[in-house]
């Protein structure tokens, strides 16, 4: 099964494909990786901050978001479980269809930042414009 991977879909260990001839790939994952990261250092930055006390009383209807919440802690870790194997031993291309489709804390982060005009909502919009014409046209999308 390694051989089929290496020799045909050109994926191996630690960082394969990321390459210069898969720049295309890379640049749709990109957002991804960083959407995770911010996510996940707005996370923990919040809880090593010394007023994350108040932040743990934050609950329904508080005005806390819920990514600075203790609840919201096996969600970020399950979010890191998932996209730290993929993004260091998969194929690129499924970097954004494995971490969107198994971890919601990360959608609802999005909606959350496109809701607040960040340079997420750029990224949804043009996402969606962007996408919708190359998946209509049979272009490599995600």
């Amino acid at each position: 099964y390694q051989t089929v991977q290496r020799v045909y879909w050109d994926t191996g260990y630690f960082l394969s494909f990321w390459t210069a001839k898969n720049i295309p790939a890379i640049l749709l994952a990109v957002p991804t990786v960083v959407a995770v990261a911010h996510l996940s250092l707005h996370f923990f930055g919040a809880l090593l901050s010394p007023s994350f006390a108040a932040l743990m009383r934050g609950g329904p209807g508080s005005e806390v978001p819920f990514t600075q919440t203790w609840a919201a802690l096996p969600h970020v870790l399950h979010l890191l479980a998932t996209a730290l194997p993929v993004l260091l031993f998969a194929h690129v291309n499924v970097v954004t269809r494995v971490v969107f489709a198994h971890c919601p804390v990360l959608l609802y982060w999005v909606a959350m930042r496109v809701d607040q005009g960040g340079w997420e909502k750029k990224w949804v919009v043009a996402w969606i414009v962007v996408g919708g014409v190359m998946h209509a046209n049979y272009l490599p999308w995600t």
